[in-house]
């Protein structure tokens, strides 16, 4: 219905202006010509009713039309989001291109490009049936100036669909090149032999495309100049005296104004094909990883690693509920190491769980919480309640104060244009979530990073905790005396053998 009333709008507002402009010209040549009885009253009322219903009519387009694009941004997004669900994207960067850019161009096709050509599409009729059934002297320049603006917009249609297709995308992967390259300008300083990405490309297409529209309004231009020649040749002598005969030639001189805004809407349209493709490419190729549902009571590695790393392999066994340390220096693998355990990452080797060897795929009894936890632009509740849908609001203010994170409002907005979360604070919500969590295997990335002494402690009592009833595999550079650890597992030992945690040894290790 919304939609309906954008394009009924649209249409009214431009019908609206192309009357007033006829009714004027008539009008005016009338006033010069009229006798003493002419009505002048009644064609100024008109005139005035149809300016007040162009104005309504444009405030309720950009109303109605910018009401209907949010909805269908809305629906869009959430399209793309029910086809992201349990799929793994490989690229944040693009997820949000997706969701942001690619969603606002599809969404725009209606108030950028359909609502401008019915209304134009309308007034070229409604002049079109005027020549026709009112001047049909005029109608022959009339017609060829018509079939001239078709003919120029049909061509300028089809190169703005063969440009979308061939050459704006790989523009705009250009372009997120240059902007990224922009972006990282504090670096420039540190390369003896920086290049730049070119522009050339870039502006060449701006070009193009300005120099083209500006073509077709040229030859629009000389179009209505030629039909208007026409008119005045066949009755020079009749339009003076007759107020009717300057409707079309009025309609001709202002036809930039009425119909060569459709040659600029084509950047929406050509945004829209370039939209649509990309979302679709993107949805259809997002990796579905198979969900494992088996509750997790034992754990055991052969010769495990992640796929197409440099790291060791790894055997380990975890049939207990405890707390095992992950070591190694940086870049030893531990973050990829919980994420393939977990499923994330494609793995060699072999997976057991409760002596079955497993396929690929994502364990559902199993968190890993990474080394800077995402923070959603949501509420504080929902960013908890990830972990767990069905946990009142008693359940996380306890685990708030336990972690000491200083919120008092779970309603409180978090992320973009809300609280923006100190990495300290990200960690403890990380950390907020596995104790939220049902699942029985936690693999927590980095907890202590960037955390002062009493978040810490406060950390450590929670792992300490969860660790008494959840088999909980932490990779940290350093971590606490007061940690209870049952176990470790040191990337860069030869051999790569799970043993007893010598607790004195590594209290005071700092990170490498």
């Amino acid at each position: 219905m919304t939609l309906f009333l954008t394009l009924l709008s649209a249409s009214l507002h431009l019908l609206a202006g192309t009357a007033i402009l006829l009714l004027s010209s008539w009008f005016i040549a009338a006033c010069a010509v009229a006798g003493v009885g002419f009505n002048y009253m009644l064609p100024a009322v008109v005139i005035r009713a149809l300016a007040l219903i162009r104005i309504a009519s444009g405030y309720g387009q950009m109303w109605l039309g910018h009401k209907d694009l949010t909805a269908r941004i809305t629906a869009l997004r959430l399209n793309v989001f029910a086809g992201l669900q349990n799929r793994r994207a490989f690229d944040r960067a693009v997820d949000v291109d997706a969701l942001s850019y690619q969603t606002e161009q599809v969404a725009a096709i209606w108030i950028g490009w359909v609502s401008q050509n019915a209304g134009s599409a309308l007034s070229l009729l409604m002049t079109t049936l005027f020549a026709l059934f009112v001047q049909i002297e005029q109608f022959s320049p009339w017609l060829m100036f018509c079939g001239a603006f078709v003919l120029i917009y049909s061509l300028l249609l089809m190169w703005g669909i063969r440009l979308a297709y061939e050459k704006q995308a790989k523009l705009e992967a250009l372009q997120a090149t240059i902007e990224h390259h922009i972006e990282s300008v504090t670096l420039w300083h540190l390369q003896t032999n920086l290049v730049h990405p070119s522009t050339t490309a870039l502006l060449a297409l701006e070009r193009r495309k300005q120099n083209a529209c500006q073509w077709g309004l040229s030859i629009l231009q000389l179009s209505s100049f030629t039909a208007l020649f026409l008119m005045l040749r066949s009755h020079p002598a009749s339009i003076p005296f007759e107020p009717i005969a300057l409707v079309l030639p009025m309609a001709l001189l202002a036809s930039i104004d009425l119909f060569g805004r459709l040659f600029v809407t084509q950047d929406a349209l050509q945004g829209y094909l370039v939209g649509r493709k990309k979302l679709t490419h993107y949805q259809q190729n997002q990796v579905a990883p198979t969900r494992l549902q088996t509750p997790i009571g034992s754990l055991q590695l052969n010769a495990f690693k992640a796929s197409q790393t440099n790291m060791p392999n790894v055997d380990l066994n975890l049939e207990q509920c405890g707390l095992m340390l992950l070591r190694g220096s940086s870049g030893s693998g531990k973050s990829r190491l919980l994420q393939a355990i977990n499923g994330l990452l494609p793995y060699d080797g072999e997976r057991i769980i409760n002596e079955q060897i497993t396929r690929e795929g994502l364990l559902n009894d199993c968190v890993y919480i990474e080394q800077q936890p995402y923070c959603l632009s949501d509420t504080l509740r929902n960013n908890l309640l990830l972990a767990d849908p069905q946990a009142d609001d008693k359940q996380l203010n306890i685990v708030l104060r336990q972690l000491g994170l200083p919120f008092d409002d779970l309603n409180q907005w978090l992320g973009s244009g809300g609280r923006q979360l100190s990495g300290g604070e990200q960690k403890r919500l990380g950390i907020a979530r596995a104790i939220l969590s049902h699942a029985r295997l936690l693999l927590i990335d980095e907890p202590f990073e960037g955390l002062d002494k009493a978040s810490i402690d406060r950390v450590t009592d929670q792992l300490n905790r969860l660790a008494r009833y959840k088999k909980v595999v932490v990779a940290s550079h350093q971590f606490p005396a007061e940690l209870d650890f049952t176990a470790q597992l040191d990337l860069d030992a030869v051999g790569n053998q799970l043993s007893p945690l010598d607790q004195p040894s590594y209290q005071h290790e700092s990170k490498n």
